[in-house]
């Protein structure tokens, strides 16, 4: 009876103080393997759900144009740094200005909410655009690269050697269908990219559809 009781004993036994160290330990390696792309992913939903509401935005603005009989310019704010005195605050910005000339009472009534870019991401455009009462659109390019507007959104993180595909969107005129893809050309992922801003180098033809 005696024996029994030792041997009960024993199997309830907990961990040591060193079993417990090691699973720390084993725990905390795999949380500093996955955390990088695990942050990664969700920034990169961020992009895609920006890409997205952009999209929408732009078709929107298409739509109400040719509806109304209205006319808008699309310009791109250069902004350095996610904290500006522009903003005043770290919260999500509103990278481009939309300005609509027609009627006051259809203008007022219109609803366009600019999509806000997160501090997680950043935007590059070829331009300006004006949206014409025929739900048609102008480019006014920086460059002599292709005569269709381009946009293009990357991650803003450490890099830690990490080497990304920037999302494309393309506008064409006149008709203004809009095509997303993968521009050609990769970048080095890092966090003192400007948060938008219009640049002379996007080429038109190094935005692919995604397969």
């Amino acid at each position: 009876m005696k024996n029994l009781k030792l041997k009960k004993k024993s199997s309830n036994r907990g961990f040591t103080i060193i079993e417990i160290i090691a699973v720390l330990s084993i725990i905390s390696i795999m949380v500093s393997i996955t955390y990088p792309s695990l942050k990664r992913y969700f920034i990169q939903l961020e992009r895609d759900s920006y890409l997205a509401k952009l999209n929408s935005f732009l078709e929107l603005i298409k739509r109400e144009t040719r509806r109304y009989g209205i006319s808008c310019d699309l310009k791109t704010i250069e902004i350095t740094s996610f904290k500006s005195d522009a903003n005043g605050n770290t919260n999500d910005i509103k990278p481009f200005q939309l300005s609509c000339y027609g009627s006051d009472e259809i203008i007022n009534k219109l609803r366009f909410e600019v999509p806000k870019i997160t501090k997680n991401i950043f935007q590059l455009t070829s331009g300006e655009l004006t949206f014409t009462p025929k739900g048609q659109v102008s480019v006014k390019n920086r460059n002599n690269f292709g005569k269709s507007y381009v946009i293009v959104v990357g991650l803003k993180e450490q890099s830690n050697g990490f080497t990304d595909s920037l999302r494309c969107l393309l506008l064409n005129p006149p008709t203004a269908v809009i095509n997303n893809g993968v521009y050609a050309l990769k970048y080095q992922t890092k966090l003192n990219y400007k948060v938008s801003g219009s640049v002379s180098f996007l080429v038109d033809r190094f935005c692919s559809k995604k397969n």
